[in-house]
């Protein structure tokens, strides 16, 4: 099994029993139950290693800030201001206070000059921008899935009665020059949206942006790269060309599951439509509980950003190349493997390639996904990142060694019972919390301990 629950009690985590038939709110029964199944969450979690690129920790902090109590309230206010309506709710001005203060760490982190915080996830920040770029009879361009695109908008836009197209590549990276032509040639394209989801590499932002027509939209899709941008290791899109930014919140920036979009220029004809795009078109209700700790996921990585970043990177390098070194077909090893925190294993068969991700593995202590690995031509394979692991405390070191036992596990034959126990004892000396890079961090404790109980009072 992929997760042991007897292992578990024998190292201080009572299996949860099943749920008690009859519970009533007076006889605490349904409370024990839930904390038992939070304890075995928990443990679950310290003795696995998370690979997956597309999750991370949060701090305590910020999953904490989530409890306040005006976080069950609504809150629809777009980032510039107008007359809700009947959208508008009486507040305490805690919450347009935490939005004005998003607002800052967007034009400090991303060079925004307008952002919205609301959108829940990243796939409906891509469907706003394509629907408010986009109307019936209108065409956009995206990576395709075999190119580490994203399936966010496609689906939606022929819906709609809107066209797509996929880009030209050139090995891993747009083919500029060739969409360029792809745009002349067909003047209904209103909007090019690269949403890179398996990325090893940045793509050529400022070049596209100069290749393009002003009838054209450029918006980029940063999930994966968000935290790395923002710590200054990656390129800031928004200040290469780019028109509109869009990602989510939990992926190497480590905060609560939301998404964003952020304009280079709030006069940007196409804001206020993505605005009113995003509420009320596509939710109605935009989970103000998730904004403080938005806020202080976007301080941490103004605070420890560039010494995270430039751990996650060291640390996915020395993945790929231990990797490479087991034997195993590391995809862009001709550059080291990748420049992100994503490192790529080709497997060959999706069939092959999923057995392994989702039932070998994780009984060999590993958690990881299998996707369309870009640029050989539809080969499926592992997705692995090293951003969790990196907020834990591992460095090359341990990378290096959880790259071998991953070596291993790939191995059909592989003694999985073994492998599960050296994978826990690695990750043993690197507890859930405190997180580095965060405000977990020992020097932060007396304001920590404040909003904890300020939240949980």
């Amino acid at each position: 099994m992929a997760y042991d629950s007897v292992w578990a009690s024998r190292h201080g985590v009572g299996r949860a029993d099943d749920l008690p038939s009859e519970t009533l709110a007076t006889d605490g029964k349904l409370l024990g139950w839930l904390a038992g199944m939070l304890a075995q969450d928990r443990h679950y979690h310290s003795v696995m290693a998370t690979l997956t690129a597309s999750e991370n920790y949060p701090s305590t902090v910020v999953r904490a800030a989530a409890a306040f109590v005006g976080g069950e309230h609504y809150f629809f206010d777009a980032p510039t201001p107008g007359h809700c309506g009947e959208w508008s709710f009486p507040r305490s001005g805690t919450l347009p206070a935490l939005q004005a203060k998003f607002l800052a760490q967007m034009k400090r982190l991303f060079a925004a000059d307008i952002a919205d915080w609301r959108p829940n996830g990243g796939s409906m920040c891509e469907q706003a921008v394509v629907m408010a770029a986009c109307k019936a009879g209108d065409a956009f361009v995206e990576l395709a899935p075999e190119d580490g695109g994203h399936f966010g908008a496609s689906v939606l836009a022929e819906r709609l009665g809107i066209e797509s197209f996929a880009f030209p590549m050139r090995d891993d990276l747009i083919d500029v020059e060739a969409t360029a032509r792809l745009v002349e040639q067909y003047p209904t394209i209103r909007l090019l949206l690269v949403q890179s989801s398996h990325c090893r590499l940045p793509q050529p932002i400022e070049e596209l942006a100069g290749a393009l027509p002003e009838r054209v939209t450029l918006a980029v899709d940063v999930s994966h790269t968000a935290g790395l941008i923002a710590a200054g290791l990656l390129p800031q899109p928004l200040l290469e060309g780019a028109d509109i930014l869009t990602f989510n919140t939990h992926k190497t920036l480590p905060g609560p599951n939301k998404g964003v979009i952020a304009f280079a220029d709030r006069n940007h004809p196409l804001a206020e439509i993505v605005w009113d795009t995003v509420c009320p078109q596509l939710q109605s209700n935009s989970h103000p509980e998730c904004l403080p700790g938005m806020v202080i996921a976007l301080e941490e990585v103004a605070n420890f950003g560039r010494a995270y970043a430039e751990q996650v990177l060291a640390n996915a390098r020395t993945l790929a190349r231990v990797l490479d070194s087991s034997g195993l077909r590391v995809a862009g090893m001709e550059y080291g493997g990748t420049e992100t925190h994503q490192v790529h294993v080709t497997i060959g068969a999706a069939e092959v390639s999923h057995k392994l991700a989702n039932e070998l593995l994780p009984t060999r202590g590993f958690r990881t996904n299998s996707v369309i690995i870009p640029g050989l031509g539809g080969e499926f394979g592992l997705r692995l990142g090293t951003q969790a692991l990196t907020r834990r405390g591992l460095t090359e070191v341990e990378f290096a060694e959880l790259g071998r036992l991953l070596g291993e596990a790939t191995r059909w034959t592989a003694d999985a019972q073994r492998l599960r126990y050296e994978v826990a004892d690695l990750l043993a000396d690197h507890p859930l919390f405190p997180l580095r890079f965060s405000f977990d961090e020992l020097g932060e404790t007396q304001h920590v301990g404040r909003l904890l109980g300020e939240v949980l009072r």
